[in-house]
């Protein structure tokens, strides 16, 4: 599938379009994501420090459990449960 970015002056991805998605992004500073806007809906992003921990979708909260470099590995549901999952490999991500 073959998409466009659009980026600002910082370097920051502002935009993303493919075939099916268009998502706009909102940062703060210089590299903090704070929001992004797909398909008419927002996902808000939650931080302690510069470490992301949660994040809001259609009024609904979910946790970030990062790794060791503080990339996602997981996000819960308040009940806990698994909603997405990393796909992890050898040499890449």
């Amino acid at each position: 599938m073959i998409a466009s970015y659009t980026v600002n002056a910082l370097d920051q991805r502002m935009g993303k379009r493919n075939a099916r998605h268009q998502s706009r992004y909102v940062y703060a500073g210089f590299n903090q994501l704070l929001a992004e806007y797909t398909d008419g809906q927002w996902t808000s992003y939650v931080y302690s420090g510069s470490e992301p921990i949660a994040l809001v979708r259609n009024n609904q909260l979910y946790y970030l459990h990062g790794d060791h470099l503080g990339r996602p590995q997981l996000v819960t549901n308040a009940g806990q449960q698994v909603v997405w999952k990393a796909a992890n490999r050898a040499f890449d991500r």
